[in-house]
């Protein structure tokens, strides 16, 4: 991948400006050519580096068409769907940088860190009207900016203007800096597997075009901020694909699924016991089936994610543990594993939502299951897979069978049952697990989320036993393709309760 070597050649192609917004980037990178901001070519320091490396990100000075692209996207002439989509990419900005608070940044990256979320959930607000919520389904939010461009076109010309004078401002240098590092690390952590290394490797090649034999590490340091975005984004895919893939027979199910003592150094599963690993051999196939089938769902229409006080009292949370059939301790085992799959990134999944806590009690403070609630009732994500074999579903009098590929969503997460005005119970984190099937009420549920046309409708709670082995297997592919430890009490669970194709 070329790299840009001067300043100036870009700025001359780029002449005559066209627009007045192109007109004035390059007047404001002629200004960053002249104080010094900006050089021709990349300076030799590595800090150095990474600070302007980080400008030329941000203004996207990689060639002619990039810039414009770039420029294209703030001007407020454009239709509405350019607005839309600016405004769900400042939200997601806006929850990376969130999540980037917890790097190991200086004082003054973080005051900048800061100040960036402040001034994007300021020019948010503005033009939306309210306060942010991570609540918003992507539906109504199109028809809310309709509405908002619609009576008050002003708001969406300031919002524009806000955030195009953002690309020059060192806050949102920083972000992208602290992301780059982000991204770094992880692709590290990757490496700490042997079997990752391999097949990076090979990416790397295809990626370069050229056999590289710089170190892995050193040449990621290497990488400008794009080459080093568009890398990750490809070994992700990479590595999720090889999870995704579950071979045939037993050694090598162990090598990939967990299974067995076989696993490439590196790549290590924790201990499992042998039953379970026989489990996991027997119920290979079904596992694959599943597995293959988990989907990414990049929108959806959902009313019945909306926060429902009754949807948070213990009756539920117990309730739900007592239809997946576990036990007081395998119970006390499930929020520190679902808060574990939270915590790593997902891109095949859609965080469905953040249900506002407003206010977090000071009993909550110390529990690390809750730390991260955050400021949040709830913390939930979505997938789409399809039924790995038919389900039975008994009523009274009668009785229905959904077949093998039905589609299904799988809700899950965590949240905080209770009350913080009820001081009489504490308030507790516990799992939140939902299930919908495409196009069929299950035991009277009518709640309804629409995936594109589709409706899926939720199953009742109260209904949930006879899909137990679906959601436990489902449970068991998030835990094993982020390759978390499988708690001794978690694989009782499975052995005990997990019956595949048909209902406990």
């Amino acid at each position: 991948m070329s790299r840009l070597s001067g300043l100036s050649r870009l700025l001359a192609q780029l002449a005559p400006a066209e627009s007045p917004i192109l007109e004035d980037f390059l007047e404001r990178l002629q200004a960053l050519l002249a104080e010094g901001g900006l050089s021709e070519t990349l300076p030799e320091a590595p800090e150095a580096q990474e600070a302007e490396r980080a400008i030329r990100h941000a203004l996207q000075l990689y060639d002619v068409v990039s810039v414009r692209k770039l420029v294209a996207n703030y001007d407020p002439e454009q239709p509405s769907r350019i607005l839309r989509g600016s405004v769900l990419k400042s939200l997601r900005s806006l929850g990376v940088a969130k999540r980037l608070e917890a790097l190991g940044a200086t004082e003054i990256q973080q005051a900048h860190l800061l100040r960036y979320q402040h001034n994007l959930q300021v020019s948010l607000t503005r033009l939306l009207g309210q306060e942010i919520s991570s609540d918003w389904e992507r539906s109504w939010l199109t028809g809310h900016l309709e509405n908002q461009v619609a009576a008050a076109p002003d708001k969406a010309r300031q919002f524009f203007e806000e955030r195009y004078r953002e690309l020059f401002s060192a806050p949102y240098w920083t972000y992208l800096t602290l992301k780059h590092r982000h991204y770094q690390g992880l692709l590290n952590d990757y490496l700490r597997s042997s079997a990752n290394k391999d097949r990076l490797d090979a990416l790397r090649a295809e990626f370069t075009h050229s056999e590289n034999h710089t170190e892995f590490p050193e040449w990621i340091n290497q990488l400008d901020f794009r080459e080093l975005e568009l890398f990750v984004r490809k070994a992700r895919s990479l590595l999720a694909k090889q999870r995704d893939v579950l071979p045939v027979g037993a050694d090598e199910l162990s090598e990939s699924f967990g299974g067995g003592a076989s696993r490439k150094s590196g790549a290590a599963l924790p201990d499992l016991s042998e039953r379970f690993r026989q489990w996991l051999s027997q119920n290979q196939t079904g596992l694959q089936r599943l597995e293959k089938s988990f989907s990414s769902i990049l929108e959806c229409s959902a009313p019945y994610f909306f926060p429902q006080v009754s949807a948070y009292q213990p009756e539920k949370r117990d309730l739900l543990l007592q239809q997946l059939g576990s036990q007081p301790d395998e119970s006390e085992e499930l929020p520190g594993l679902l808060a574990e799959i939270l915590s790593r990134s997902d891109e095949d999944a859609l965080d469905s939502r953040r249900v506002e806590w407003r206010l977090v009690p000071e009993a909550l403070a110390g529990e690390a299951n809750l730390a991260l609630l955050e400021n949040h009732r709830e913390r939930s994500r979505i997938h789409g897979f399809k039924l790995p074999w038919a389900v039975r579903h008994e009523t009274e009098g009668s009785s229905i069978t959904l077949p093998t590929g039905m589609g299904g969503l799988l809700h899950y997460g965590l949240a905080c049952f209770g009350e913080p005005a009820n001081t009489g119970s504490a308030v507790q984190a516990g799992i939140l697990l939902r299930l919908l099937v495409q196009g069929m009420k299950i035991g009277g549920g009518s709640r309804v989320v629409h995936v594109g046309k589709l409706p899926y409708y939720a199953v009742p709670l109260e209904t949930l036993g006879a899909f137990r082995g679906v959601l436990l297997s489902a449970m068991l592919v998030l835990v094993l393709r982020h390759q978390l430890e499988v708690p001794a009490a978690f694989q009782r669970l499975i052995l005990r309760e997990c019956r595949m194709g048909v209902a406990p």
